[in-house]
């Protein structure tokens, strides 16, 4: 899924590039694009800290609180990639 993402957020970026070339192109359609590509990067730098940070060893205990966590983590994962394929499914309508 993470890399998915990623590829989606090349395609963002690159898609922005193309568009700001464009002087007849939207630049509300740019500026959505934009704050989108950067809310991918911030929520996929987010993750990987939080993942990075539960490498280390945990009490039987803490372990309901990790799991419970790569759950949401996945759930957000879901959800960005369905926002990115919605708004690159806008564009190309």
């Amino acid at each position: 899924m993470v890399n998915e993402i990623q590829q989606q957020h090349n395609v963002l970026i690159d898609l922005i590039e193309q568009l700001e070339q464009n002087p007849a192109t939207n630049q509300k359609t740019v500026s959505q694009l934009t704050i989108l590509q950067q809310h991918v990067l911030d929520t996929l730098t987010h993750l990987l800290t939080e993942s990075l940070n539960d490498q280390v060893p945990l009490a039987p205990s803490q372990l309901s609180e990790r799991l419970q966590k790569k759950q949401a983590h996945s759930q957000i994962l879901v959800q960005l990639k369905q926002q990115i394929d919605h708004e690159l499914n806008n564009l190309r309508l």
